[in-house]
């Protein structure tokens, strides 16, 4: 990352929680963005990067200041025009999974329906016939212990 410079009373955002592999901005589609909010109170001299107290912007946090390495923060205008081009793509492309999904859905319904016409109770007896589902959940990262229940 490019060293930041700060001034008091700069509003700036804590980015530590929006970083993805690579020290990459990412869009999380869960994250309160104002609770990351803060505005700068003092510049301190560190090595190699200032460290910067800011305030949060959040009242209900256990302590109202902290310290942290200029690396970790970005100033609220830069953040707010990154972080909406990267919204905005993470919903083009989440409307495209949705697609997606929504067909596999039905092909696994239909799948069921087969599996029900041979007197099974569901589709989750064929084991060997689901076992490609369960390996393309596996390798997307689903991880649940109530799946096969």
């Amino acid at each position: 990352m490019s060293k930041k410079t700060f001034k008091v009373g700069d509003q700036v955002v804590l980015i530590a929680d929006f970083m993805g592999p690579n020290d990459k901005l990412q869009y999380i589609n869960y994250a309160a963005i104002e609770d990351n909010y803060c505005t700068v109170v003092e510049l301190l001299p560190g090595s190699p990067e200032t460290s910067v107290k800011v305030k949060w912007g959040v009242q209900d946090y256990w302590h109202s200041q902290d310290t942290f390495d200029a690396s970790k923060l970005m100033h609220r205008k830069e953040f707010e025009q990154k972080y909406s081009k990267l919204e905005t793509a993470y919903k083009e492309v989440e409307a495209q999974v949705k697609d997606k999904l929504k067909e596999a859905g039905k092909l696994i319904k239909e799948s069921n329906k087969m599996a029900k016409k041979l007197g099974l109770e569901s589709l989750n007896e064929m084991y060997d016939a689901i076992d490609p589902l369960y390996q393309a959940m596996d390798a997307c990262g689903w991880r649940t212990s109530s799946f096969s229940c």
